[in-house]
């Protein structure tokens, strides 16, 4: 009995080890998760690919975060989303002054080789980013681009550069697609940008009251926004828009305007010209807050360039692009009555009639599908994730 009782205990744990290494080759316990690895230099592909996350992470996927700019670490960690600390001197490297300097990327190098991560995802505006996708491709390292804005390209500019060295290029619309297919690029997909589809579905979330009470502005009033931006000739626009903006609210009293400012600044641009043209009825946006909760509340959108336009139609807002000629600037949405285009002359018809534009979200939504916006963007990106990392 006692040569019985050894036998059937040894059988026993035999069987369990043999159950515990199918279980790990299985994925089971022990087995390794797939990982992707996120390369971002601006605060646009960072929110564009961020709606993605919670559904790869609930298919076990790991998402590892690599921001290359103090700026992108901000929104990373007001989004509360973990990542690769940087390099402690990340404020003086030569990449994060200038897009256009490549720098030393032999830390996030060492990062890659560290994660060992299945696919690795880069976004394409900066010259760091080029030369990462040029080292990961001399490795043989999978690597997707990832194109959020929705501007076409030329030959001469850094998206094209990087995306040259990436492995497929994912765009959000048909149109650019187009575009990089007449640079010469045939890897490319169209995949959409995921941050159109969280403006979309915050619009039900919002608390209207709560945000008009934070503006210090009276219920039933409207409000207008204008979307900051920076880079050369801003200063300029943002000026002359004031200009304009402030003539309109003079002429009516339920008009409160609020200038909100890109992710990669402070607002001290908008601070100054606040200062310059101060008005009882103008108003920064309060610390904490998005310019997408603020566009939920907003009875029209303005901004220069920014892919705030197309975000805000798709929550079914009157946008103007603003620009100090009309033919400055050009977009499908323009092209299509979707949107309007003014000028410092032309403003004042502009948003009369915006504001009498009745909002319909799912009209503009599909209206915007048909010109080639991809709905469901998150998941679409994420089920290509999914499938590059399980081995598709």
């Amino acid at each position: 009995m006692k040569r019985l009782r050894t036998y059937l205990l040894l059988g026993v744990a035999i069987s369990l080890l043999t159950s515990s290494a199918l279980m790990g080759r299985a994925g089971g316990p022990t087995a390794r998760r797939p990982k992707v690895l996120i390369f971002v230099y601006d605060a646009g592909e960072t929110l564009g690919l961020l709606p993605a996350t919670p559904i790869l992470e609930a298919e076990k996927i790991d998402v590892r975060w690599a921001p290359l700019t103090p700026w992108v670490r901000r929104v990373l960690q007001q989004e509360q989303r973990s990542y690769a600390e940087p390099p402690k001197d990340l404020d003086n490297m030569p990449h994060v002054k200038d897009r256009e300097a490549e720098g030393d990327v032999g830390f996030w190098l060492g990062l890659v080789a560290e994660e060992k991560p299945d696919l690795v995802i880069v976004g394409l505006v900066s010259c760091a980013q080029e030369r990462l996708a040029r080292e990961l491709k001399a490795r043989g390292i999978r690597t997707v681009g990832f194109y959020d804005a929705f501007d076409p390209t030329t030959r001469d500019s850094i998206v094209w550069r990087v995306a040259s060295q990436v492995d497929t290029v994912w765009v959000p619309t048909k149109t650019i697609g187009r575009n990089l297919n007449d640079l010469g690029l045939r890897k490319v997909k169209v995949m959409g940008q995921p941050s159109l589809e969280t403006w979309y579905r915050l619009g039900a979330t919002v608390k209207s009251a709560s945000l008009y009470a934070r503006l210090q502005v009276p219920p039933g009033n409207r409000i207008l926004l204008f979307a900051g931006q920076y880079g050369e000739g801003y200063a300029e626009v943002l000026d002359a828009f004031l200009r304009a903006a402030l003539a309109e609210l003079n002429r009516r009293e339920d008009l409160y305007l609020v200038l909100s400012y890109h992710p990669k600044t402070t607002g001290e641009r908008e601070r100054e010209a606040i200062r310059k043209h101060p008005h009882p009825r103008l108003r920064l946006m309060p610390q904490g807050t998005t310019t997408a909760e603020l566009a939920t509340v907003s009875s029209a959108v303005i901004t220069w360039r920014s892919t705030v336009g197309i975000q805000a139609a798709f929550l079914g807002k009157p946008v103007i692009y603003f620009n100090l000629n009309l033919h400055d600037y050009t977009i499908d949405l323009i092209e299509q009555g979707i949107a309007a285009a003014s000028t410092p002359e032309t403003f004042g018809a502009a948003l009369h009639q915006a504001l009498t534009r009745q909002s319909d979200p799912a009209a503009n939504r599909r209206r915007l599908a048909e010109l080639g916006y991809v709905i469901d963007a998150d998941r679409k990106i994420a089920s290509e994730i999914i499938r590059l990392t399980k081995g598709g």
